[in-house]
């Protein structure tokens, strides 16, 4: 009896067939030229699940992504075949969208530092998120990067104004827009000077709209095409002559000296520390400065002529300071009381007798002057007498009170 071949000439065709459609690259059913075999395996958007991870919310499409291409995370083989493909491992190997060569996987931990994740952006808490994430669904403004992003972006969240291709007026991501494409797209061309940022800038940029004067080829209302938008910040060149910036010596509250290498390690009043200079902060003397590098003790006039430095500044003496203060941008004065800084009435010249004795008022000689105000004119470096009859030069006063007698202060 003959035993038919039918059936296994059926299955030899069938293998065949699949053999010859696995051939082609293996992309998930739904991605543009995609074959129906690699769904086989792979799974298609509608069966994401299935392949575990985060592959669902990654092949879908939320409000602020498109779905991510198998290549984008892995390279995908040309052929059933091709070297690497079915080796039992999955290799993660990012395209660049998502970062190229500067994107990373951390297979042990199971997480991905990548462009798609903010890796190379700024204020996002979500840069290297879990692949396995219990409950993890799609990600929100603000996560892969702030909303806005943190300086020098500017801080104003109106996203629409420079980045149109990614968001729409309504502040949500357009659909099928410049959101994730991998790169960070400026404002166009010729969107208006100020813009993006004031005309000048906040402090501590100096208060001064002539641009060019720093920034070469630039004006207030147009800018250096070559550099404009480049990620960094191009100040006049290095041979810009001090004084161009600045005085020299700032004004106060800046010392009136142009010893600029007393408080300025490596300056000169010609010369800069090429090293620290134009860094964004200033750098002054190290902490070990002794006291009266910077100042005399006591400052002169108007500052009281007095060397104990802690009757009015908290946790300084003569030659130590207040670590936590010092050199903080302010002049920082205890809250005095009257009787602080001298007795009431005070002891000198005939304070005591005009007070006790003679029962004459603070005020009948200082202006605004009371046992418990100093006056418009306290703490000024100088002793205000307004009293007719009063000689400053001679210290002497011949008023009523004295019936014309020319007295002496300290007599």
């Amino acid at each position: 009896m003959r035993r038919s071949l039918a059936p296994f000439s059926l299955a030899l065709v069938a293998t065949a067939l699949l053999l010859v459609a696995c051939g082609d690259a293996r992309r998930v059913s739904g991605e543009p030229g995609a074959s129906a075999a690699c769904a086989a395996c792979h799974g298609d958007a509608a069966s994401a699940a299935s392949l575990g991870g985060a592959h669902a919310v990654h092949l879908a499409t939320t409000a602020v992504a498109e779905p991510v291409a198998c290549g984008d995370c892995h390279a995908v083989p040309p052929s059933i075949d091709a070297p690497g493909h079915q080796d039992g491992r999955v290799d993660v190997t990012f395209g660049e969208r998502a970062g190229g060569k500067a994107a990373r996987w951390n297979a042990e931990a199971g997480t991905c530092a990548v462009y798609c994740h903010g890796a190379s952006l700024a204020g996002g808490p979500s840069a290297s998120p879990a692949w396995r994430a219990e409950g993890a669904g799609p990600l929100s403004c603000g996560a892969c990067h702030g909303a806005p992003p943190p300086a020098p972006h500017p801080a104003d969240a109106d996203c629409a104004t420079c980045h149109a291709a990614t968001v729409g007026e309504a502040g949500g991501v357009r659909p099928g827009g410049a959101h994730g494409n991998g790169r960070i797209d400026p404002p166009p061309g010729d969107a208006a000077c100020g813009s993006c940022h004031a005309i000048p800038p906040p402090a501590p940029h100096v208060a001064s709209t002539s641009c060019g004067s720093c920034h070469a080829g630039y004006t207030q209302t147009s800018v250096n095409p070559a550099v404009h938008r480049n990620g960094a910040v191009d100040v006049a060149s290095a041979e810009a002559a001090c004084g161009s910036c600045h005085g020299v010596p700032p004004p106060a509250p800046h010392v009136a000296s142009t010893s600029c290498g007393s408080c300025h390690a490596g300056y000169t009043q010609t010369s800069v520390n090429a090293a620290v200079h134009r860094n964004g902060r200033v750098d002054v003397a190290p902490a070990e400065a002794a006291c009266g590098s910077c100042h005399a003790i006591p400052p002169p006039a108007p500052h009281a002529a007095s060397t104990s430095c802690g009757s009015c500044h908290a946790g300084y003496t003569q030659t130590s300071v207040n670590a936590a203060v010092h050199r903080n941008g302010r002049v920082d004065v205890s809250a005095q009381a009257c009787g602080s800084c001298h007795a009431i009435p005070p002891s000198s010249g005939e304070h005591r007798k005009h007070v006790f004795e003679e029962r004459v008022s603070c005020g009948s000689c200082h202006p605004g002057a009371s046992p418990t105000s100093g006056g418009s004119g306290h703490a000024n470096g100088a002793v205000d007498v307004a009293s007719s009859g009063w000689n400053p030069a001679r210290v002497s006063c011949a008023n009523a009170c004295h019936d014309g007698d020319e007295e002496r202060w300290f007599d």
